[in-house]
């Protein structure tokens, strides 16, 4: 069974069922830009080993 409701899974509680736990060193940034331009406007990702980024078109530009 897989709860994927976090690393506080609730599910595993209910289930009885022992959680794992690993430590990671990530690290998440998120800014929003207006009118940036995209080629075809659609979504780009680049993998910069070992760091990634991504670009992802929204509403109202």
């Amino acid at each position: 069974m897989v709860g994927a409701d976090g690393k506080d899974s609730a599910v595993a509680g209910f289930a009885g069922v022992r959680t794992r736990r690993h430590e990671n060193a990530r690290f998440g940034y998120l800014a929003h830009f207006r009118n940036l331009p995209l080629r075809d406007g659609i979504s780009h990702a680049w993998f910069l080993v070992p760091d990634m980024a991504y670009a992802f078109p929204n509403d109202d530009g």
